[in-house]
């Protein structure tokens, strides 16, 4: 259906033609006119039929945490608005409760920034990821990975400065040793820019590194398992 909107207050209006009756925002010229789509979904918990209303030169999606919908998201593909901002979410969502994507199959979890970064993970072959709608990760958001098991992070944060400083408080939260970096191409900023043979080359380097980590730590591990033991035994023939 018609609606009148401004982007930058968030303003959003059907056209009163749709209710036969004038309209005295077709007049506002600060007001712009597009279409809408407008998807119903039943909320299981709040019991109630809700209304998210998209606007169809956007691409929308529906965001899933481990299996449960937490909402909608909508991201422009128009520069010009994208100057201004690029995803718009429903009333009611909160970003910092919410991990977009599956995790706690493994143990570690690939983390991205956005929605779009997510699907692209998800297009080239890899499920377990998930986008934290920002560069900085909330307590919540860790807290439901711990609480799923996952103990490692591969960070595929943007290739930026808001990207790397990301990545430092992942290493800041959950231990420089339990954070591996995406191993990027140069000239690359985010996922969303990769070709699927570019995203073999860094997939498969970013897996090389974080195996042989996961390796060491092992080693490093049994080596002070079996110190522990000589220890003990050491004391117990002592006894």
């Amino acid at each position: 259906f018609p609606s009148h909107d401004r982007t930058e207050q968030g303003v959003n209006v059907p056209c009163q033609e749709l209710f036969d009756k004038e309209c005295p925002y077709c007049e506002d010229e600060s007001l712009r006119t597009r279409s809408m789509y407008v998807w119903s979904v039943y909320n299981y918990e709040t019991k109630e039929v809700q209304l998210f209303m998209f606007a169809v030169n956007n691409c929308s999606g529906p965001m899933i945490d481990n299996g449960k919908f937490k909402g909608w998201v909508s991201r422009t593909i128009h520069k010009r608005i994208e100057k201004q901002r690029k995803y718009l979410y429903n009333e009611g969502f909160s970003r910092a409760t919410t991990l977009v994507g599956s995790y706690g199959t493994e143990k570690y979890v690939f983390v991205v920034e956005g929605y779009m970064d997510r699907l692209k993970f998800v297009q080239n072959g890899v499920e377990n990821v998930v986008a934290i709608l920002g560069w900085k990760m909330s307590a919540q958001q860790k807290k439901k990975l711990d609480d799923a098991g996952v103990t490692h992070i591969i960070s595929a944060l943007d290739n930026d400065v808001c990207g790397m400083k990301g990545t430092q408080y992942l290493q800041s939260i959950f231990g420089v040793e339990n954070v591996t970096r995406f191993r990027y191409l140069k000239g690359t900023k985010d996922p969303g820019e990769m070709e699927p043979q570019q995203f073999k080359k860094m997939y498969n380097r970013t897996m090389e590194v974080y195996n042989k980590n996961e390796s060491e730590k092992e080693k490093a591990q049994d080596g002070r398992r079996n110190k522990q033991y000589k220890k003990r035994s050491k004391e117990s023939r002592s006894k």
